[in-house]
């Protein structure tokens, strides 16, 4: 495969189409883009209202108009005085154009230098869907928010009170120390709004109802397998020599003894706590059978098969309410932004696109 050539601002034709240049940091781009438009101009006869020069940042804008003004008065005052430092000019020079008209062109592009496009991207958008209001779908008096997390959290907090604070004791308790919080799914939505090919893993295999019914049935089957046998199997489990007992990676007897405790207190009192899906979390047959010594058996008992049915279901009813977040959110998130009046900036490329497709 061939490499790209080399542009060359005094020799390189400026073709009709698109022309992709690549260039790192340093370079010389906004030099070369102020080259371009003078030759636009010069030999092309370009009107400078007809060209349009985006940016990524307001900073960036304000030295891309300076610049690109200088370079137009510079080029002009060459080909004025007769000489050709400018690669812009040598390009003018050699270009063919009669000269008079490239100094008659560039004198009326400094005079009608504020009729130039030079803005952000989004700048630009903004001001092309309000000239062309009906085209482009727009509000005609829509704020343009840069960030637009604080309306987020707002839809993420209504969805919170919608959907944690009346869901039962044990959906909350499933999700208490998972990323759920409103911050936490208003930084979500952000992030796929400006990665939308992100896939969100475990993705969710049953409606939240499903996913809640499921564990409600799996959580009240283990307590009561712990309200038979929880009496052998809390000693069977701080006495097994087949465990690892190292504190940081195992199940060490101390947390062994937490654990039979907050199953305790959950059937005595009826109330349910995170402490105690933690602790039927780590009694699961996989965890067991991972935390097994090498060439040991692992404890065997129907109590652990019915926590891993307990954790299994507690995965299912994170990435289930992940997924009714995010369904919610598509659906409210335009209406809110509808009823304040405010677009962002992803809204301002989605509409310009579309107005471009027609």
């Amino acid at each position: 495969m061939s490499a790209f050539p080399q542009f060359d601002l005094a020799r390189t034709p400026l073709t009709r189409g698109v022309t992709l240049l690549e260039a790192s940091a340093g370079t010389g781009k906004t030099y070369a883009i102020a080259g371009i438009v003078a030759r636009l101009v010069a030999v092309e006869g370009l009107p400078i209202g007809r060209i349009v020069v985006v940016t990524f940042t307001d900073a960036a804008t304000a030295e891309l108009r300076s610049r690109i003004r200088r370079r137009l008065r510079e080029v002009l005052d060459e080909l004025q005085d007769g000489s050709a430092k400018d690669p812009a000019t040598q390009a003018i020079r050699s270009s063919g154009v009669d000269l008079e008209d490239a100094v008659r062109r560039l004198r009326l592009a400094l005079a009608a230098f504020d009729e130039v496009a030079i803005s952000t991207i989004h700048g630009f958008c903004q001001r092309a869907l309000r000239d062309n209001a009906f085209e482009g779908d727009a509000p005609f008096d829509a704020d343009v928010v840069r960030d637009p997390y604080d309306a987020l959290l707002d839809v993420a907090t209504d969805f919170w009170r919608r959907h944690i604070d009346t869901a039962m004791p044990l959906v909350a308790a499933a999700i208490d120390g998972e990323p759920l919080q409103p911050a936490d799914l208003a930084r979500l939505l952000s992030r796929l709004a400006r990665h939308p090919q992100l896939r969100i893993l475990p993705e969710a295999t049953e409606p939240l109802e499903v996913a809640t019914r499921r564990l409600a049935t799996a959580y009240a089957r283990a307590l009561d397998a712990w309200r038979q046998d929880g009496a052998t199997l809390h000693p069977l489990l701080r006495s097994s020599p087949s465990l690892k007992r190292d504190k940081s990676s195992a199940l060490p007897i101390e947390l062994v003894d937490t654990h039979a405790a907050a199953l305790e207190r959950a059937m005595s009192t009826g109330s349910v706590h995170s402490s105690v899906l933690e602790a039927m979390r780590d009694f699961a047959s996989s965890r067991l059978v991972a935390l097994t010594k090498a060439k040991k058996i692992t404890p065997q008992h129907e109590f652990f098969d019915r926590c891993e049915s307990v954790s299994a279901a507690r995965r299912s009813v994170i990435a289930s309410l992940r997924q009714t977040w995010l369904d919610y959110a598509r659906a409210e998130w335009p209406n809110l932004k509808a009823s304040r009046r405010i677009m962002t900036f992803d809204d301002l490329l989605e509409r310009m696109d579309s107005a471009l497709a027609g």
